[in-house]
């Protein structure tokens, strides 16, 4: 699984339920997707670490003064398709 930002064409989305609200939302996606993502021009697609990792990176011995923290981005929700209403048959 790889982590995508997108920083054009936002809000977006992906195949398989997969949106991008703003510049700042990092998603999940399969590898094989991800990759394809990646390869098209201009879309916007940039690969990221895991936002736990983010967090947990460097040894605590510098700290970021607090204008200069990043805000952790929320991950990106993926929305179910709904049925089409059923319909009552008359004979």
């Amino acid at each position: 699984m790889a982590w995508l930002r997108k920083t054009k064409g936002v809000p977006g989305s992906a195949p398989g339920g997969l949106e991008w609200h703003t510049t700042e939302d990092v998603v999940e996606v399969e590898d094989g997707l991800a990759v394809e993502l990646l390869e098209i021009p201009d879309a916007g697609f940039l690969s990221v670490p895991p936002p736990a990792a983010a967090e947990e990176e460097g040894d605590g011995a510098e700290v970021a003064p607090e204008s200069e923290k990043a805000v952790p981005a929320k991950p990106a929700r993926k929305t179910a398709a709904k049925a089409p209403a059923k319909t009552e048959v008359q004979e």
